[in-house]
């Protein structure tokens, strides 16, 4: 399985496992995960950096502390976003099923 993950392409691999019959949903939702995790680590990353901007270094544990105080924000934004991608997407036609160039 780790040979087949790391030598296929991401949306060859969806493919494939729709044709063997995993449920349209999880498909989608696997499709949706991988496209924006990118997303969601950069905007960590843009969070940590103005955190950063903002404190002054005073030891690790208080370091722990801040960067587990941004989860909440960043799972916040993360809904968000996700709300705004649905009505966005609802608003162009979207039934449910993902639809790559491959398979038009």
């Amino acid at each position: 399985v780790l040979i087949l993950v790391n030598t296929t392409p991401f949306d060859q691999l969806l493919s494939g496992a729709a044709r063997l019959g995993v449920p349209d949903i999880l498909v989608a939702t696997a499709s949706f995960m991988y496209r924006y995790q990118f997303v969601l680590l950069d905007e960590l990353a843009r969070m940590s950096r103005a955190r950063e901007a903002r404190t002054f270094r005073s030891g690790w544990l208080r370091e722990t502390f801040a960067a587990a105080r941004l989860i909440g924000p960043l799972l916040v934004r993360a809904f968000e976003r996700s709300e705004r991608v649905h009505r966005a997407m609802l608003a162009r036609g979207f039934t449910g099923q993902v639809r790559t160039l491959d398979s038009v």
